[in-house]
């Protein structure tokens, strides 16, 4: 697990590619909801910078990540008490596997800790929700409730 470290503002570009992968993949490009490149671009690096945002290096080349989880903290809309909602989980298709994405949890699970916040942690993508629900199970996620999108 120590090979996962906080983002640094010169890994913007990647993250930001991951992004568009994800949606690409979870085909949510063509829904009422495009990226919009400025306001993603703003919305990642003011994570880097102000919220929680913890990469997987790539062993051969340092300067290459991939796999990525980007949390931020703030209220929920019926309390005070901060959380730590999930905005993105990414690991690149070639790098997947069982023990990276437990490391980037585990990672994630650890800022909580020290920082004593709860993560909200949803799934928008249903390829795999089955494999995805038993690891977040497995390291100690309690099932909550579903995500859904209405799209015309």
């Amino acid at each position: 697990m120590s090979s996962i470290q906080p983002a640094l503002p010169t890994d913007l570009s990647q993250l930001v590619a991951f992004c568009y992968k994800a949606f690409e993949e979870n085909q949510l490009t063509g829904s009422n909801c495009p990226l919009d490149f400025d306001k993603t671009v703003t919305e990642i690096n003011d994570n880097i910078l102000h919220h929680v945002v913890l990469v997987k290096r790539n062993q051969d080349n340092s300067n290459f990540i991939d796999g990525m989880i980007m949390l931020k903290s703030g209220e929920v809309w019926w309390s005070k008490s901060l959380i730590l909602n999930n905005l993105l989980f990414y690991v690149k298709p070639e790098k997947r596997s069982f023990k990276l994405a437990k490391d980037l949890l585990k990672a994630a699970q650890k800022y909580a800790i020290i920082n004593r916040l709860p993560i909200v942690f949803d799934i928008f993508d249903q390829k795999d929700a089955s494999k995805k629900i038993k690891l977040l199970k497995y390291l100690g996620f309690k099932d909550y409730g579903s995500s859904f999108i209405f799209t015309n």
